[in-house]
């Protein structure tokens, strides 16, 4: 029988860009990914896709809409709320109700997805089938203590860091982390061009107003990958000072200030495991010795069909979080950054400034002489030009505008 390598294409709910493959027959294109965690106390996603061939683009991966339910044996139950992102469908249930206490916190439970029969350009890509997930009890009794960072100089490193401990019961666990951070760009131009005019057929240069400065910027970014985690070898349920992000000195991330907001939770030693053999799948070029996907059934099922493989693992947790800034001042100067190579500077006279705007430089900065000034390509000046925007979080503690 002729056989089909397929990938799936996580997203970044919980777990991102992993790209096991599988060995299988061709009509397992119709299989399902289920994506996402419930975790209690807060809000959830969860994104149901296809899997895909191993040779599709990303931007190819098909989410399917459904009506997804997180259900406990206790009578509670909440439906999703279904949302259209970025030309994805997800599901969102907010779980904030659910409290960390007796009632709530010895419960079981599950998820439960109904795909839509939506025609979605004259296909119906989820035949209102159903899965549902085993009923599964809050993992752990875990305990987030600290989240620090630490500068190795001779290692040209800053790494991140962090410590937790349980009592025993969880020795397994995954996390996520979201970060933000400001930076500059390499040159702080305090003028800008104005294009060429009848009066003006040079164009011209004006001062920025202070507000309007193109000299910080923010960005942000998610965990991508399985993170994983786990003490089972260890004397104690502990973690202390554990490495999971590290910094070259000429990382912009760290240039100014940066933070991150991390997540972690404990999971089941079989939750460990799906995860660990997808990390390894999606690490290695697939050997006769890799486990393979169509072994690893994970806790869902179909109920429509009980022979459908469906892929995914849930877990049911209560995440712990924390929350760490890190400024220039406390890495003491371990971030510098090569300085710009002279030729990508020049000064120039107000008959070259057009020349200079068609070739993509700018200026920056005003000279002594009379309407001479500092150029430089527009990527040395313009801190979006390397990926942020001006849009500062509305929390964050520098002054910067």
């Amino acid at each position: 029988m002729k056989k089909f390598i397929y990938i799936f294409a996580l997203s970044l709910l919980a777990v991102s860009c992993v790209y096991p493959y599988d060995s299988m027959p061709e009509k397992s294109v119709d299989n399902i990914v289920v994506e996402g965690d419930i975790l209690l106390g807060e809000k959830s996603y969860f994104q149901i896709s296809k899997v895909q061939p191993l040779d599709a683009p990303y931007s190819s991966r098909q989410t399917i809409p459904a009506r997804v339910f997180v259900e406990g044996d206790n009578g509670y139950s909440k439906e999703a709320v279904e949302e259209f992102v970025n030309n994805e469908f997800r599901s969102v249930a907010d779980l904030t109700d659910i409290k960390n206490e007796p009632g709530q916190a010895s419960a079981s439970y599950r998820l439960r997805v109904v795909l839509d029969n939506t025609i979605i350009n004259g296909v119906n890509p989820g035949g209102g089938k159903e899965y549902v997930s085993e009923w599964i009890k809050p993992e752990g009794d875990m305990v987030l203590d600290n989240l620090s960072f630490s500068v190795d100089k001779a290692k040209d490193e800053l790494a991140i860091r962090m410590s937790l401990h349980s009592g025993g019961l969880s020795q397994h666990f995954r996390y996520s982390y979201e970060e933000d951070w400001e930076y500059t760009s390499y040159l702080r131009a305090t003028e800008y061009y104005i294009m060429p005019t009848e009066m003006n057929p040079y164009g011209q240069t004006a001062s920025f107003n202070a507000s309007e400065n193109i000299y910080y910027c923010w960005k942000h970014s998610e965990s991508r990958g399985i993170n994983l985690a786990t003490t089972e070898k260890m004397s104690e349920s502990r973690l202390v000072d554990y490495p999971f992000k590290t910094f070259h000195h000429n990382d912009t991330k760290i240039s100014l200030m940066y933070r991150i907001d991390l997540t972690v939770y404990p999971v089941s030693a079989g939750s460990y495991k799906y995860y660990e053999n997808l990390k390894s799948i999606s690490s290695s070029s697939g050997d006769l010795f890799s486990p393979i996907p169509s072994a690893m059934r994970g806790n869902l099922s179909s109920v429509t069909d009980p022979e459908e493989l469906v892929y995914g693992y849930i877990a049911v947790v209560f995440p712990k979080k924390a929350r760490l800034y890190i400024s220039d001042e406390e890495t003491d100067n371990f971030y510098h950054r090569d300085k710009i190579p002279e030729y990508q500077q020049e000064a120039v006279s107000p008959d070259q400034y057009f020349d200079k705007y068609l070739r993509g430089w700018r200026p920056y900065q005003k000279i002594l002489m009379e309407g001479d000034m500092w150029v430089s390509p527009a990527e040395c000046i313009d801190c979006r030009l390397l990926g942020g925007t001006k849009n500062k979080p509305a929390d964050w503690p520098t002054s910067h505008e």
